[in-house]
């Protein structure tokens, strides 16, 4: 697939100077563009190839745990600096795309389809081996590792081994003591969101209380209801006869 040059680089006719042979070796069979890397780098934990050596780097971050890119604004740390620009839109409150269905926004429409199969229950990405299936591809790639026994994701500071990055994540605040979700009302803070969300607060609210509604014996017609416990329509409740309306308003 890829062949060392005799001559110049594949940008020719780009309406830019051809760079020397020596700074992109490596061109392609089919279009000629030259390039500065050859093949693939492959991950020594899970055998992810990359066509660049940066793309290979950024990766074993993932594995490592290692998150040198942080936001100056709230702290939240990742490892590619595309990731940091991605999250600081976010913090821009420009959220475009917006659920039709609980106007939820959002800043990006991707996170707005993926959020739409939480309405849908749609689960595209399926496992070949069991079936089970799941709403992001990145979850099923964590589980197919789950299949094979392989967990490439290793704690630097205790050994242990994961088999997705966000379990990773969340172990190494065991070690750091961080707990980045905190209750609003009492300010409990949780290492992880779902564990917050089960927080029943002390300072919340009580709930309303509930009114049982009133049990009406078989047959029996309560005030302003008809046959068979049924509530009447306005003006057909019962009456009184004229009897007892001239008792009770004399003339």
């Amino acid at each position: 697939r890829w062949r060392r040059p005799g001559g110049g680089g594949g940008d020719e006719g780009r309406g830019r100077p051809t760079p020397p042979a020596e700074r992109r070796p490596f061109v392609c069979g089919q279009c000629g563009r030259g390039f500065s890397q050859g093949g693939a780098a492959g991950c020594v934990e899970c055998g992810r190839a990359f066509t660049r050596l940066r793309g290979l780097q950024d990766h074993q971050r993932v594995h490592s745990g290692d998150r040198p890119f942080r936001c100056l604004e709230c702290g939240k740390a990742f490892t590619r600096t595309s990731a940091l620009r991605v999250h600081l839109q976010a913090h821009g409150g420009a959220k475009p795309y917006q659920c039709g269905l609980c106007r939820m926004r959002f800043a990006f429409g991707s996170r707005l389809r993926r959020h739409m199969r939480t309405h849908t229950g749609e689960r595209p990405y399926v496992c070949p081996q069991c079936g089970v299936a799941f709403a992001q591809s990145s979850n099923l790639k964590d589980h197919q590792r789950s299949h094979a026994g392989h967990k490439p994701h290793v704690c630097p500071q205790c050994s242990r081994a994961f088999v997705s990055s966000s379990t990773l994540v969340k172990h190494l605040r065991t070690h750091s003591g961080e707990r980045p979700y905190a209750c609003s009302r009492c300010g409990k803070a949780f290492t992880q969101s779902s564990t917050l969300k089960r927080h029943r607060c002390p300072a919340a609210p009580p709930p309303p209380p509930v009114v049982a509604a009133a049990a009406v014996a078989p047959g029996a017609q309560g005030e302003g209801e008809g046959s068979a416990g049924r509530p009447r329509p306005p003006g057909t409740g019962t009456r009184p006869s004229c009897a007892s309306a001239s008792a009770a308003n004399p003339i």
